[in-house]
């Protein structure tokens, strides 16, 4: 799981979207690699260590607080990176919140 982890915290999509407002496919990619990993993970254990839970809540949050700011920007509105995110923000809260974070309910 600590490589895992590792990987989560290297992957820069979230930080290319923050600080470069750019929509990383291959990050993106990479990210649901990891993600369907520490499910598989997760799936055969049912403890999620404190860290990873905090990366995981907050990845899908940031991906949405990212889509609303930049949806109502008249200079960015129009432009890919507003239904990227908006469609990345889906389908990471299903992933995380249903399929990883879920899988104990």
């Amino acid at each position: 799981m600590k490589e895992l982890l590792e990987k989560l915290e290297n992957n820069s999509f979230i930080d290319k979207v923050r600080m470069d407002l750019e929509f990383d496919v291959k990050d993106y990619q990479e990210l649901l690699k990891i993600l369907n990993e520490i499910k598989h993970y997760t799936h055969n254990h049912n403890l999620i260590e404190k860290r990873l839970a905090s990366y995981l809540y907050e990845i899908p949050k940031l991906t949405h607080i990212w889509y609303l700011n930049l949806k109502d920007d008249p200079n960015k509105n129009k432009s890919s990176i507003v239904s990227q995110l908006e469609d990345a923000w889906i389908e990471l809260d299903s992933l995380i919140g249903e399929e990883i974070l879920g899988q104990g309910r």
